[in-house]
């Protein structure tokens, strides 16, 4: 794909094990709850679809390795093409390590401080780990876990 190409890597330190994070973040269908960027997913085709908002829909693919407690995933579509892999490790008694790198390529991040979206987004799934529901930062209220 030609165009720009953004990458962000980061480590956060989540307060719950990583089975408890896994348990959240491996849940595909309910990504919305923490990925503000996604407003509905489909199945599609053995994957899935994502609407993202003010985009529409792209196609996703998501491979899980819960033996590994890692994650790999693939969306694309508007002419640009996000990869992440999300990786958990234990980090004490109640405490998990989850790294994450997100690649975006394409015309998006020529236009967006996607670093900072990234962060974000892992942030969110953090309040969620800790403490079941999110602020939903799109509008008033939470959304329960």
């Amino acid at each position: 794909m030609k165009g720009w190409e953004k990458m962000t890597i980061n480590t956060i330190q989540i307060n719950v094990t990583p089975l408890r994070v896994w348990d959240i973040a491996s849940d595909v269908a309910t990504w919305e709850k923490w990925n503000g960027a996604i407003t509905e997913i489909a199945p599609h085709k053995g994957q899935f679809r994502f609407k993202l908002r003010g985009l529409g829909w792209v196609d996703a693919k998501v491979i899980l390795d819960r033996a590994t407690l890692s994650m790999s995933y693939f969306i694309s579509g508007f002419s640009s093409r996000e990869e992440g892999r999300i990786e958990l490790a234990i980090c004490g008694d109640q405490m998990t390590s989850l790294t994450y790198c997100v690649t975006h390529e394409g015309l998006i991040p020529k236009v967006l401080r996607l670093d900072r979206v990234v962060d974000w987004r892992f942030g969110r799934l953090k309040e969620i780990c800790e403490t079941g529901s999110v602020i939903d930062a799109m509008g008033p209220g939470a959304i329960e876990a």
